[in-house]
């Protein structure tokens, strides 16, 4: 069973997607581009849904995106590493046009 990246529940009108990679700092990568995919599809669709609210597990929000390209002892492939890149920058994208407003919860824990 593939393990759940993104969690996502319905608060009255709000969407809440969380981040639940903590073991990695909820750091981003492909599987969990995907699931954010899905969620945001899920939550714009939905017409009771008015706002989109993104929080991390664990104690950060998110490390950014996973540079581990899987590599192992050699050099990435160019074109793999281009097209990982145009992922993350669309998923950045994805928030921002979003017809519904995003924010983004971002907790410090000391």
């Amino acid at each position: 069973m593939p393990e759940l990246l993104v969690r996502s529940e319905r608060r009255g009108a709000v969407a809440l997607l969380t981040l639940d990679r903590p073991d990695k700092l909820n750091a981003i990568n492909a599987a969990m581009i995907a699931a954010l995919d899905a969620a945001m599809d899920a939550a714009e669709v939905d017409d009771a849904i008015r706002a989109i609210v993104v929080a991390g597990a664990g104690r950060a929000f998110s490390a950014g995106f996973d540079l581990d390209m899987g590599a192992g002892a050699g050099r990435p492939d160019p074109a793999a590493v281009r097209r990982a890149l145009e992922d993350d920058f669309r998923l950045i994208l994805r928030f921002w046009d979003s017809p519904k407003p995003t924010v983004a919860i971002v907790v410090t824990v000391m």
